[in-house]
């Protein structure tokens, strides 16, 4: 999120339109997003991936993204993936302590991932976290 309140991302009204996107609201107050894909691109076929999850700053450390994570995995049952990059050091804490209570611990963390579609713009390798949940 920029100064200004704005998320300065990319993001076409197309493929919000195709794939499952919510709004987070508390009190009736917006708090966040979550961006959800069918399928993916990387080498290992996923029914679903998390494109993007966001929670305002005020709004973390509360549950609420914990919350919202276990709802989305509930609704949309499948092969599920998880990207994010390495050095964010909380969604890294985050997604692996959320997906290992959501599933028992039964997923995976792939660590620098190799794909070519799992780069980012500073040429770090994703982390990646799979799991199903049927």
């Amino acid at each position: 999120m920029e100064d200004d309140g704005l998320f300065k991302h990319e993001i076409s009204d197309e493929w919000i339109e195709e794939s499952p996107s919510y709004f987070i609201k508390v009190d009736s107050k917006l708090a966040g997003f979550v961006l959800l894909s069918a399928g993916d691109g990387g080498d290992r076929h996923t029914k679903w991936s998390i494109n993007e999850f966001f929670i305002m700053p005020k709004y973390r450390r509360s549950g609420i993204g914990k919350y919202v994570y276990f709802k989305v995995l509930d609704e949309y049952k499948g092969d599920w993936q998880v990207v994010f990059h390495p050095k964010n050091k909380a969604a890294s804490h985050f997604w692996a302590n959320a997906t290992d209570e959501y599933t028992n611990g039964n997923y995976e963390y792939v660590k620098s991932h190799s794909h070519r579609d799992y780069v980012y713009c500073d040429g770090s390798q994703a982390d990646v976290i799979y799991f199903d949940n049927f």
